[in-house]
């Protein structure tokens, strides 16, 4: 996720739709919360990769509040 995106204050949650799988909505301040605990690439430009998992509720091991549909 480009870091200018998770900084614009217009965005509000972020759905990721899994192939064969649900989707997910995590809330924007969710997102800013645990991603910038991860990696970044791209010329640290982008927050990736990370990992959801829906079972645990997690992205990249940390738990998150989401919406699985």
């Amino acid at each position: 996720m480009f870091k200018t995106v998770l900084a614009d204050g217009r965005l509000t949650e972020a759905e990721f739709i899994c192939k064969d799988g649900p989707t997910i909505i995590v809330s924007a301040a969710e997102l800013r919360r645990v991603l910038p605990l991860g990696h970044d690439h791209y010329g640290s430009q982008i927050w990736g990769p990370f990992n959801i998992d829906p079972r645990e509720k997690t992205i990249n091991g940390c738990g998150v509040d989401m919406v699985i549909i």
